[in-house]
């Protein structure tokens, strides 16, 4: 629409001079000085510089009626289509019918199946096959700290396994994957089921049955990153993410909230704040750093975190931080009951 405008426009210039071509040419001949040409013609004609400097830049043998009548034949044609594309510009659907249009030409010109498929960088290169569905039946799950897997916690055997390792990355199983055994067995070691990196330990893990809610991750610098469950979800049966959460803290906890849940986190001098989290803002990013909930002071770190309804501590209110990042209340004993200790 610009290029037709100030095409048009100088076409308007071209339009004056076709009124007196025999003074344009005496104004061109007759001017002394070359840089008083342009001026001159915008006196004579009343034209703007623009339009000035176009008619200057003809070459004199062009200065007759023949050659401006074919130039200004134009100026019918760039009207119509300025009015076409002003038109056009005040409508959505007019634009996107003419996207889809262009686009079909591209299909038509360049279309062919696509003969590879895209992988991402948090794919790995092996792609198993989709998962099967499998009967849901009751079973208990058991996580030692040795990373031996038993069923032993209540959930159901179709459940999901995340285990967060110490490289940023999470490996995702069904819990059907893993033998049922007796309590007394030592269970299958996930390092070798799973087929992790030498030395890759894990950190945490989570257990879920579907991809709804969100994962909060708590570091040790006192910062928390709420990631949606979405974001680990893929549609192959993929077993390994890279990239799984923030490498710029040790990372002290993953808490899977599949809706919103008061939070506590303990610094390493007894200082407890408790958060809800829908205070922290939603990153789709997976390794995303997150944002500052806890203050700390030089060499203070983050200990501990869990949901507040597993902490076992009493008078919760007093460490409720309704402002975040705050600093928190020091943890007494007398706030905790039996099954928590401020070592813990």
């Amino acid at each position: 629409l610009k290029d037709r405008q100030d095409r048009l426009h100088i076409l308007r210039g071209l339009e004056a001079i076709l009124l007196d071509i025999d003074k344009a040419v005496a104004i061109v001949r007759n001017t002394e000085r070359d840089d008083e040409v342009v001026p001159n013609l915008m006196i004579g004609f009343g034209i703007d510089q623009i339009q000035a400097e176009s008619v200057a830049d003809i070459r004199l043998r062009h200065l007759n009626r023949e050659y401006i009548l074919k130039r200004t034949a134009e100026i019918e044609r760039l009207e119509k289509e300025i009015a076409e594309l002003t038109d056009l510009l005040k409508s959505d659907s007019k634009i996107r019918k003419v996207m889809i249009g262009e686009l079909e030409n591209v299909i038509k010109k360049y279309g062919r199946p696509r003969r590879s498929e895209i992988l991402y960088g948090d794919q790995t290169a092996e792609i198993p096959e989709e998962e099967t569905r499998v009967e849901s039946y009751p079973v208990h799950l058991f996580v030692t700290a040795e990373d031996y897997v038993k069923l032993h916690e209540e959930t159901t055997n179709d459940a999901y396994l995340m285990f967060f390792t110490d490289r940023y990355q999470v490996y995702k199983s069904r819990l059907d994957d893993f033998k049922e055994t007796k309590i007394s067995r030592l269970g299958d070691f996930v390092p070798v089921e799973l087929g992790m990196e030498e030395g890759e330990s894990i950190v945490d893990t989570v257990v879920h049955t579907d991809y709804r809610g969100s994962l909060l991750f708590c570091f040790a610098n006192g910062k928390v990153a709420r990631i949606p469950m979405s974001a680990y979800e893929t549609k192959q049966n993929r077993k390994k993410l890279i990239n799984a959460y923030s490498d710029k803290s040790p990372l002290v906890k993953v808490i899977y909230c599949p809706e919103n849940t008061d939070v506590i986190m303990i610094s390493n001098v007894n200082r407890a704040l408790m958060f809800n989290s829908a205070q922290v803002s939603e990153k789709t990013t997976k390794n995303s750093q997150g944002v500052a909930v806890q203050t700390l002071k030089k060499n203070q770190y983050i200990k501990k975190a869990l949901k507040a309804s597993e902490s076992g501590m009493e008078n919760l209110s007093k460490f409720r931080g309704k402002n975040l990042p705050a600093r928190g209340s020091f943890l007494r004993d007398s706030d905790i009951r039996e099954q928590m200790t401020l070592e813990g």
